[in-house]
Parts: structure tokens; sequence; C-alpha cells
């Protein structure tokens, strides 16, 4: 049961987060001026992949979490790079 909670709160914060860092970005970042939201989705996305990993048992989920979180911000770059607006 413990384990059902603990995968709704992973689920929750990644549902409830990633809109909020994206929706106030501007705001963000006037109080931090580093702040990156496709960092914050990146991280994100590994934080919860680890904790949905880690109670499921899944190394090999852990480590294509770990995978596309390094490969999301250079994709991302890559693709504003080759194909500007």
């Amino acid at each position: 049961m413990i384990i059902f909670f603990l995968r709704a709160f992973a689920a929750l914060l990644l549902l409830l987060s990633i809109p909020a860092g994206f929706y106030y970005e501007s705001l963000i970042q006037t109080y931090i001026p580093s702040y990156s939201s496709q960092l914050f989705f990146s991280g994100m996305i590994c934080f919860t992949g680890l904790i949905y990993s880690l109670l499921a048992r899944n190394l090999f989920l852990a480590f294509i979490t770990i995978m596309v979180t390094i490969a999301l911000p250079w994709l991302a770059k890559w693709f504003w790079v080759y194909w500007p607006l």
C-alpha cells in the first residue's frame, strides 16, 4: 500500500511541477536568473523516473531514465541550433 502512495506522489510531483516550471518561467527567472525550464524538466524526469524505478526494483528502467536525462538537454540544443524558429 505504501508503494502505491509513493508512486502516486512521484506522478503528482511530475504532473504538477512541470507545467508550473514552464508557466512561471519568467517569474522564477526574476528570483533565480540562472533558471532554465529545460534543465528543470530534465531534472524532474530524472527524479521521478528514479523514484519509480527504485520502487519497481528495475535497474534497466533506472539506466534508461539516466540516459534520457543526459540526452534531453543535448537533443534540445541540437534542435535549436539546426532548426531555428
